[in-house]
């Protein structure tokens, strides 16, 4: 199968195409670096530096003849999409709906999207299925759901494929820490370079963490599927920040101190999801137990402090279109 994964040099992105390359399939990566590493990206995969905005992104489709397209490209921080919420429509909503019409134009029938658990909002019940009500609590799940709706009006009019997978909070290898949406990351660049983590509010909001190697399975399962729709993906265990850094503690074998500050705008006090869509539909699974998943996080981040490079094992050098 030809594959389009937009921001496949992403943290996310990446592991899903190590997957598809894996199980043999042909892959093109768009990425404009912005948040991305080259260092990331599987050398198998063709790599095209761009934004999804550009209309240069057409040359690509025409030339690639795509069987899918997994759009991982987007806007993910929630603050930054507070602050500049134009610049976060014109990429998880513009982008995604130029990535869509391009589809539409060179006849790609399958179209895999990564959304978020932030369209939900401050939950009404727990654990959150599906059904429950949208109602966000910032410009980032506005901007996705928004883009959710382009996916399912493509499906109706057009007949393409579409699956949603709305991620809870992932983590693992080769996720940044200089980003708010990363809080693991973040945390274990904290404790690793001595500095105490910052906990915003009182440390007792509920969070549903899943290991990137689950996401990008869930994404290659998508492949072969005959189902579309819309489905979470999450541990379905929910643990506190506060129970966060007690595994922290247990792993590191050492206290972590750490500060508080106030709560964020944006923020969601209490978020834990069923999967069992996924798990009933499409067979997925997500076996990482949080404990092992942070183990090899904190595993990778010490590799990279031993080679001087927190973007340690990188894919190498990867191949230019």
């Amino acid at each position: 199968m030809k594959i389009l994964v937009t921001g496949g040099a992403g943290f996310i992105g990446s592991h899903i195409v190590d997957v598809y390359v894996a199980e043999g399939h042909e892959v093109t990566v768009v990425d404009d670096l912005s948040t991305g590493s080259e260092e990331n990206i599987n050398p198998e995969a063709k790599f095209i530096k761009i934004d999804i905005c550009e209309k240069q992104l057409e040359s690509v489709f025409k030339s690639g003849h795509f069987d899918c397209v997994s759009h991982q490209a987007a806007n993910i921080v929630v603050r930054q999409s507070i602050e500049n919420p134009i610049y976060d429509a014109n990429t998880n909503i513009v982008g995604t709906l130029s990535v869509l019409e391009l589809c539409r134009r060179y006849g790609v029938k399958k179209f895999i999207f990564a959304s978020s658990v932030a369209v939900y909002g401050e939950p009404e019940y727990i654990p959150v299925d599906e059904t429950h009500r949208i109602a966000p609590l910032s410009q980032y799940g506005v901007s996705k759901f928004c883009a959710e709706k382009y996916c399912d009006l493509y499906r109706r009019t057009y007949d393409i494929q579409r699956i949603t997978f709305r991620y809870s909070n992932v983590y693992g290898p080769r996720q940044r820490h200089d980003s708010e949406a990363g809080v693991i990351s973040i945390f274990i660049n904290n404790i690793l370079n001595d500095e105490p983590p910052t906990i915003f509010g009182d440390g007792d909001q509920i969070r549903d963490f899943v290991y990137v190697g689950d996401i990008a399975n869930a994404n290659l399962i998508a492949l072969k599927t005959e189902e579309s729709g819309v489905f979470n993906l999450g541990c379905g265990k929910p643990y506190t920040v506060n129970q966060l850094l007690g595994i922290f503690s247990s792993i590191f074998n050492k206290e972590i101190r750490h500060i508080h500050a106030d709560k964020r705008p944006g923020d969601i006090k209490m978020m834990a999801i069923s999967s069992g869509k996924a798990v009933g539909q499409l067979g997925w699974e997500s076996p990482i137990e949080l404990y092992e998943g942070l183990e090899n996080t904190v595993r990778w981040f010490k590799d990279g402090e031993r080679k001087g490079n927190d973007k340690a094992q990188g894919r190498g050098s990867s191949r230019k279109a």
